[in-house]
């Protein structure tokens, strides 16, 4: 069975941009208390996160019930949530593909034989996102029973915070960790908006392309481009069939300095996606947080400079907002990105100390 020093588990390598900004940043910290051998990944199964990290384990579906490890971190993101949908048939189909780990699966469900799927001798939670959740959510008691038990709490939001409290789970509030990355302010010389929406089917939602594209139309689109975080199939089709200016985030064609280095000549950003908001902070770019999901309104509450939408304002209102005020708004993002660079560097090096 292997063992390793240190496991980093999350919703890595599935080309969510920031899943994959979330690895790239922890994985850099680690390295200041172990070597890469001595670290393992547990994301998904696709190939890049081998390629990325060569010297390093990627943990898939076989190897689980085989690995061990002294320290399991939870490393950032929205990784406990629960919409209530049942698994769909991609999920079905892996199932039958790893009998080992489904037979493994169904023995600890029927016989209640207490095994993980990674044996680990200490547990700890680094800037997690929780919720939303379901009311009675089984998915929320049982993370919030291991989270009493863990060895290290931290939770990236007050709305996170909120459900710890009310489990009495003892937790450190933070910010998400990509805020600790050191990254300069981007240039904002292209003259253009990015506009990073995304695919949703979680909930009835007014923020997908669909719903907003008349708004977007507004801003001139010839000076607009599309940005997709993730696979987003329905957008990229929408995109597609539209004719639209765009930009993906590819990890089989690039780093993620590479695509920041594109991100950052933007002169403003709206966004859907929560780390479309983070790294428009980082930037420097000021940004319009569409809440299609409760962390984009925290986000908002909580980083200064944020700007949050309102369906009956439209995006050319933001627009003319932003172009008024362009500096002080900046500057306010820039000041916040100090503030929280400590914040999350504080808390990530206790972390490091308690391992």
């Amino acid at each position: 069975m292997d063992k390793f020093k240190c496991l980093i588990r999350g919703a890595y390598g599935a080309s969510n941009f920031g899943d994959d900004a979330l690895l790239d940043v922890i994985y850099t910290k680690l390295l200041s208390k172990y070597s890469e051998q001595e670290i393992a990944i547990w994301g998904s199964n696709n190939a890049y996160i081998s390629e990325r990290y060569p010297n390093s384990k990627a943990i898939v579906k076989k190897d689980l019930y085989k690995t061990k490890c002294k320290n399991l971190i939870y490393g950032g993101g929205t990784q406990f949530y629960d919409f209530g949908k049942a698994r769909n048939s991609k999920q079905l189909w892996d199932l039958l593909l790893n009998p080992s780990y489904t037979l493994n699966k169904l023995k600890n469900k029927l016989f209640n034989k207490g095994i993980n799927p990674i044996e680990y001798d200490k547990e700890f939670y680094l800037a997690v996102g929780l919720g939303p959740f379901l009311p009675d959510s089984k998915v929320k008691e049982n993370v919030l029973k291991r989270m009493k038990i863990s060895n290290f709490v931290s939770l990236r939001d007050n709305k996170s915070m909120d459900f710890a409290e009310k489990g009495d789970v003892q937790a450190i509030k933070t910010v998400d960790i990509c805020l600790s990355k050191t990254i300069a302010e981007g240039k904002k010389d292209n003259g253009r908006i990015a506009v990073v929406l995304r695919d949703w089917e979680h909930t009835h939602s007014e923020y997908t392309v669909e719903y907003l594209f008349e708004q977007v139309k507004g801003l001139e689109l010839s000076k607009v481009d599309f940005i997709t975080f993730g696979p987003d199939i329905k957008l990229k089709e929408f995109i597609k069939e539209n004719n639209l200016s765009s930009f993906e985030w590819d990890p089989y064609s690039m780093t993620i300095n590479e695509f920041l280095d594109t991100f950052g000549n933007y002169k403003m950003v709206f966004s859907s996606r929560y780390h479309g908001v983070i790294y428009s902070v980082l930037l420097g770019i000021p940004v319009i947080a569409l809440p299609i999901e409760p962390k984009l309104i925290q986000a908002s509450i909580e980083l200064n400079g944020v700007i949050l939408y309102k369906p009956q304002m439209g995006f050319k209102h933001y627009k003319n907002q932003i172009e008024n005020n362009y500096d002080k708004i900046s500057a306010d993002l820039l000041e916040t990105k100090r503030l929280k660079f400590i914040e999350s560097n504080k808390t990530i090096d206790t972390l490091l100390a308690s391992l």
